[in-house]
């Protein structure tokens, strides 16, 4: 499926593979829709998938590849200018950029296009060259130039925020989830032969009735496909302040997660109140959230949790998925991403769906992620580049022989992905009341 990349091999590689990877992967969030769906507005924000797709395209083509080419920014090291590029990427989120003759199929060829323009320009850039910040609003006025790795990053970084929020945007649509499209792309059977889909974009072994009753498999950390995104920092300041040293693989892994978390998402989750925790825009009792246990929930809906608020989840899935809450996303995220993680890998006290105690508040809930978070950030740095070229390991299921980076990269993906939503579901809240 396009999610899932080859191991990567050196950090060109990673960079190129990767960066590809996430632009095919909103490609993918177009597939089957026709001219009227890939225009429709079906969240607050006031984006659809039209301009998303030609906002990506212009700032891979238009921005990136303008800024990697040999003899950009003429070589130097002070603030350049990146007329008309820019220009096109500031502006590209505009539905004035969508033309009439655009299509899905189009798009899809554009953005695959474009990715492999990337992905070709990345293998033979070089990544220690400095590059000027361009002169943009966007951009910090302090700093005069940045190696081109961190452009690469940036780059990744940005896109994947885009491919999360075109997932969002899919699924209020048509209920589309990114694992079945992708293996649709693919001409594969959705669900995979033996197994079902317990949870948001994961899968998970088939339940018995008798495994269904005691919560199946909730000692085993859910199965994410590996696939994985590298994302940026804020220059090599960052890496400075976070301790690393130099473009090791697993500094480019670390600053891709310290970067996203404290300058984008953990800000975009700040004041969150418990009206927002547990909002549901679609107010029918079909949306899966946390809430006190419940006797009168549909066949075949688990409840997972050991205290007082409990978490939904079903075997198989029902079709199409249900709505989740915020609640939800981040109790996935804090469970099944990191906390399980962290105990396969670091460690950590034991966890899974069914023992774990979900928060009742928005405070609480934030809690448990900033602890989650800082676990898996102090047992990633514990490792060095040669712990992340070792197999992942037998917690990982089928991909027990991936390595521990593509592991790392992935589980970094997953929490841009869930987290851009969680912002997502904020600004709806916001735009409904």
């Amino acid at each position: 499926m396009p999610f899932l990349t080859p191991t990567v091999t050196d950090e060109h590689d990673m960079l190129a593979t990767f960066a590809a990877q996430q632009i095919r992967q909103l490609a993918t969030a177009l597939h089957g829709l026709d001219d009227q769906q890939i225009r429709a507005i079906p969240t607050a924000s006031g984006m659809n998938l039209a301009i998303l797709a030609r906002h990506v395209s212009l700032i891979a083509d238009g921005g990136l590849i303008a800024l990697l080419e040999p003899g950009a920014g003429r070589g130097g090291t002070g603030r350049g200018s990146l007329e008309g590029p820019a220009d096109l990427a500031a502006g590209a989120c505009d539905p004035a950029g969508v033309r009439a003759s655009d299509s899905a199929e189009s798009l899809i060829a554009e953005l695959c296009a474009v990715a492999d323009r990337v992905e070709q320009l990345i293998r033979s850039a070089d990544l220690e060259r400095r590059i000027p910040v361009p002169d943009a609003p966007w951009f910090p006025e302090d700093l005069e130039s940045w190696p081109a790795r961190w452009v690469a990053a940036h780059a990744i970084e940005e896109v994947a925020r885009h491919a999360g929020h075109a997932d969002i945007i899919r699924e209020s649509i048509d209920g589309k989830i990114a694992y079945e499209l992708n293996a649709r792309v693919d001409g594969e059977p959705w669900p995979p032969e033996g197994w079902s889909v317990p949870g948001h974009r994961d899968d998970a072994p088939a339940a018995t009735a008798d495994s269904r009753e005691a919560g199946a498999d909730a000692s085993a950390p859910e199965r994410v496909a590996m696939g994985g995104v590298l994302g940026s920092a804020e220059g090599e300041e960052l890496a400075g302040a976070a301790g690393l040293t130099g473009p090791s693989v697993r500094d480019v892994l670390l600053e891709q997660l310290l970067h996203q978390w404290t300058e984008r998402l953990r800000p975009r989750l700040q004041g969150m109140t418990d009206e927002e925790y547990l909002f549901d825009p679609i107010m029918d009792g079909s949306a899966w959230t946390v809430h006190p246990r419940r006797d009168d929930l549909p066949e075949g809906v688990i409840q997972g949790g050991s205290g007082e608020m409990v978490i939904d989840f079903a075997y198989p899935e029902p079709d199409p998925a249900p709505f989740t809450t915020i609640a939800w996303r981040l109790g996935h995220v804090i469970v099944g991403v990191l906390a399980m993680r962290n105990v396969a890998h670091f460690g950590a006290p034991a966890a899974d769906y069914m023992s774990w105690e979900y928060a009742s508040t928005a405070e609480r809930a934030l809690a448990q992620l900033d602890e989650q978070i800082a676990r898996w950030v102090e047992g990633v740095r514990s490792w060095t580049d040669e712990d992340l070229a070792q197999p992942c390991g037998a917690a990982e299921g089928e991909w027990a022989e991936r390595s521990r980076a593509d592991l790392v990269a992935n589980i970094h993906r997953e929490l841009i992905h869930h987290l851009a939503e969680v912002a997502l579901l904020r600004d709806l809240h916001a735009h409904m009341r």
